[in-house]
């Protein structure tokens, strides 16, 4: 909020750079909001390879801080349940690769001449809550569908790094991902953390 207000009252001329943001590191996905009416549920977690890639625009408002849009894609793994429930049309059949486009807005605030800390939230978008196929046709002759689309989430992040220079920057940083979806009494839900270490060029 103090962000936002004082990006209102920043001046015309404020300069700004844009900025690409490289991460790798390890995820971990929790699929624990698969519940049917009935309480029968189907939980799982995984750890993985956690990679993204932003670009971004940041303006200086302020002296030591700076607030623009981003946009990204974030490959978070892969979500394989461990405890399979039988007939829950909630549950995923297959493993599957958690990917995710983001959208939001990140700042930068540089706490000494080189140290400095990072925050970002906005939204995200995934593909990999779509329903599996019934398990029993509910009227004869009538279609198996499966619910797929695309199902909108959010995400935050924090971090901390080190600038080498006007251009690089490396750091750490650590993100949370947040994606459900419902159909006929049945709620998914699934949450992604992530470790990374970033590198950021500026220009």
């Amino acid at each position: 909020m103090a962000a936002a207000l004082s990006l209102a009252a920043a001046p015309s001329h404020a300069e700004g750079h844009f900025y690409l943001n490289g991460a790798l590191g390890k995820s971990k996905n929790d699929a624990n909001g698969y519940k049917a009416p009935k309480g029968t549920k189907r939980q799982g977690s995984t750890s993985g390879t956690s990679s993204r890639l932003m670009a971004g625009y940041r303006w200086n408002i302020l002296p030591k801080l700076a607030i623009g849009p981003e946009v990204g894609y974030a490959n978070l793994g892969r979500l394989s349940p461990s405890v399979r429930v039988q007939k829950v049309p909630s549950a995923p059949d297959t493993k599957r690769n958690i990917n995710t486009v983001t959208f939001g807005i990140n700042t930068k605030w540089n706490i000494t001449e080189h140290l400095y800390a990072m925050g970002k939230i906005g939204r995200a978008s995934t593909n990999q809550l779509s329903f599996p196929k019934e398990p029993d046709s509910i009227e004869p002759g009538k279609k198996k569908t499966r619910g797929g689309g695309n199902v909108v989430g959010s995400y935050w992040g924090i971090g901390l790094g080190y600038d080498i220079n006007s251009h690089w920057g490396v750091g750490i940083g650590h993100d949370g991902y947040t994606f459900s979806r419902s159909r006929k009494g049945v709620t998914k839900r699934l949450d992604v953390t992530a470790t990374t270490a970033t590198i950021e060029y500026r220009f």
